[in-house]
């Protein structure tokens, strides 16, 4: 039998070993810290001159020191409830069914539970994972679609990242209207945030293929940064007509939390929920240049100073 090569062999050693390593603070940062350092190219630090909102996130994710209501608000399904009521301007996306996913959940139970809604516009996605959004079109969702919705649905998303606030969420689709506007997906306005403060805001265009992502400082709206994954920058977004009611929510929705992004989407029918993520990028992206990532922390701190100890605490 052909054994399989080493990068391989490793890559699927280190995937089953990740699902039997207990959630300690202490073998979660062990699991994570290479994959941090094979994208940041040094070790997560903290009392540092230069530590980074990267930093934060990762000694933030790796602890169980959630309240409540964060682990709540990272399940998507309850994260529309709780938006509603922390903010009743904004829209959210109409919930029209939720199943719940079970080890023996097979794909065909998938295809029965969205038979009903193919061809209305709404998408089917999990509650407690990121990927895997079906839009629920005519002639769709493939075989091959349901199949990756399963495998997504299954994951336990702790176990990909070690982000504790998701480590005990039920897995489960949930079937929501659709924010496209004549074939076109609005941007995603991504704002990060602190106590009710907005501190930067990330547009993100074209989620589903190629995305060019690109951050503003507020309340000027001013580009500071712009990238595309390695293709052409095409032009920067134009300033939210709603920029002001967007930044008003996003006060509201982040007041009970000390650090927050908070995911609002701009349309013709006005601003809607998105979602809340605590641990953006589980630290591992460079979306925002080390000298933004060293200033977005500082300003996650002067607003929210109860974020201060954890960090240099280490709890």
């Amino acid at each position: 039998m052909k054994m399989p090569s080493t990068p391989k062999a490793l890559k699927y050693m280190y995937k089953k070993i990740r699902t039997y390593i207990p959630n300690i603070a202490v073998l979660n940062g062990l699991l994570m810290a290479p994959r941090f350092v094979a994208c940041h190219k040094r070790l997560p630090r903290l009392n540092h001159p230069r530590t980074s909102f990267y930093d934060y996130v990762f000694y933030r994710m790796i602890r169980n020191n959630w309240t409540v209501l964060e682990q709540t608000c990272a399940d998507k399904e309850y994260a529309k409830i709780v938006a509603a009521g922390l903010c009743p301007e904004v829209r959210v996306p109409v919930t029209h069914g939720v199943m719940a996913i079970t080890p023996a959940t097979t794909a065909s139970e998938i295809r029965a539970f969205c038979q009903p809604f193919i061809g209305k516009p709404y998408v089917m996605k999990p509650t407690h994972n990121a990927g895997g959004v079906v839009f629920l079109k005519p002639g769709a969702p493939s075989s091959q679609d349901m199949e990756k919705v399963l495998r997504i649905a299954k994951a336990n998303f702790f176990h990909m990242y070690r982000e504790t606030q998701y480590a005990h969420l039920q897995p489960k689709l949930i079937i929501e209207e659709e924010l496209s506007v004549n074939g076109q997906v609005p941007d995603d306005i991504k704002l990060f945030c602190a106590r009710g403060k907005v501190l930067y805001a990330m547009v993100v265009k074209g989620r589903f293929n190629v995305r060019q992502r690109e951050i503003y400082t507020l309340p000027a709206f001013t580009c500071v940064h712009a990238e595309a994954g390695g293709h052409p920058l095409g032009p920067l977004s134009q300033e939210p007509k709603q920029l002001k009611a967007i930044l008003h929510m996003a006060e509201k929705l982040s007041q009970p939390f000390e650090s927050v992004r908070i995911d609002l989407y701009e349309t013709p029918h006005g601003i809607y929920f998105g979602e809340f993520t605590f641990t953006p990028f589980a630290a591992l992206d460079d979306v925002f240049p080390p000298h933004l990532a060293e200033e977005l922390l500082h300003k996650t701190l002067a607003s929210a100073p109860s974020a201060a100890p954890k960090t240099r605490s280490g709890r």
